[in-house]
């Protein structure tokens, strides 16, 4: 049964990297330098590397504790680590895991899309251009940041399928030393640190765009007033 669960995270980590990557390189006409934009790129390869650090470990476990030839193979080399091996039989497809499966593949979707609204304006730098017009339509046209709901929606959903029961931290972590330091990380990482970032930089987006285009704007304002969430946040 755990067998079942590897196309299931490398789907996951598949998605986490589509939805956290730019679709289009930033371009001569921003502002900001390489410098400047640096922490932000850093950031982020850090957040993809974590997700696909914990599924390549997880995958090996499943694949060592599934392969008789592989299992005999590592243990004849590290016998200390029968013990780990045999736990591997725990990670097993949740409801909970499940669950989150899907709000990761709702966030890669909605970021899709998101992408196709804007086509080569979409960038992780705050930008315009002469001949970039305001899009409104598609996700636009429900909330003003839905790129942003879509990463939120991805934190959460990651969140649920590597804490659940039959995950990774459950089955080797949870009671052990590093169980608060691995919440802590993955707290700052996917959850206080990113939605700082998008708290701040919405109303500055939201300012630059009212600029471009005053007027359009100020429809689209009043036509969707929501940042973030539908009827909850704006």
């Amino acid at each position: 049964m755990s067998l079942l669960k590897v196309p299931f995270i490398a789907a996951i980590t598949l998605w986490v990297h589509t939805s956290l990557s730019s679709p289009n390189p930033a371009s001569e006409f921003n502002n900001k330098t390489v410098d400047e934009n640096f922490p932000t790129v850093l950031f982020i390869a850090v957040q993809r590397g974590v997700v696909r650090l914990v599924a390549v470990i997880e995958i090996i476990l499943i694949l060592i504790h599934n392969s008789a030839f592989l299992r005999q193979t590592v243990l004849s080399w590290f016998p200390a680590l029968d013990g780990a091996i045999s736990r591997a039989n725990n990670l097993q497809i949740t409801t909970p895991f499940l669950v989150g499966w899907a709000l990761v593949w709702v966030a890669v979707d909605l970021r899709k899309r998101c992408y196709r609204e804007l086509g080569p304006f979409f960038t992780i730098n705050m930008q315009t251009k002469s001949d970039q017009r305001l899009v409104t339509t598609g996700p636009y046209s429900i909330v003003r940041h839905p790129s942003y709901t879509a990463a939120e929606i991805l934190y959460v959903g990651a969140f649920l399928a590597n804490f659940c029961q039959g995950s990774l931290w459950t089955t080797y972590v949870r009671d052990s030393a590093w169980s608060a330091p691995m919440i802590a990380v993955w707290a700052m990482l996917y959850g206080i640190v990113p939605l700082g970032f998008f708290l701040r930089r919405m109303p500055i987006e939201d300012a630059m765009l009212r600029e471009a285009w005053p007027h359009a704007w100020a429809t689209w304002s009043i036509q969707t007033p929501y940042k973030m969430i539908p009827f909850v946040y704006w």
